[in-house]
């Protein structure tokens, strides 16, 4: 049986926005590293076939591009983060816009490991 984690307890259910876009930040600089992880694994498995037709490169490229608009975006956050001050969130309406749980809780509590990181040493498939 898997014991479940409980939630963290926020008692004025409110979060500091410069925190949440500072968490924000670091979670779209992990995701674009994700992204290059995967555009690099699939490179080589292209390169190994004879011949790519045109709409396979541009659909290629739309990761490349995906890439790049995450770290963008990654940067815009964090300049808001920067620039934000003491505003606050309801953290009800934060958690309301997360559908995935593992990101609710790196943007909650930073400093906890994600599920699929610690997966990641099994050596199987990760399906998610």
């Amino acid at each position: 049986m898997i014991a479940q984690q409980s939630e963290p307890a926020y008692p004025d259910e409110r979060i500091n926005l410069c925190d949440l876009l500072d968490r924000v930040s670091v979670q779209l600089e992990q995701t674009a590293a994700a992204i290059l992880r995967v555009e690099s694994s699939l490179c080589v498995l292209i390169g190994q076939a004879a011949a790519l037709s045109p709409k396979l490169i541009r659909e290629l490229q739309e990761i490349d591009r995906a890439h790049q608009s995450i770290l963008d975006i990654s940067r815009v956050a964090q300049m808001a983060a920067d620039a934000s001050g003491d505003q606050m969130l309801s953290l009800q309406d934060v958690l309301a816009t997360i559908k995935l749980r593992d990101l609710a809780l790196a943007l909650l509590r930073p400093q906890a490991t994600s599920p699929v990181d610690r997966r990641e040493d099994e050596g199987g498939l990760c399906w998610l």
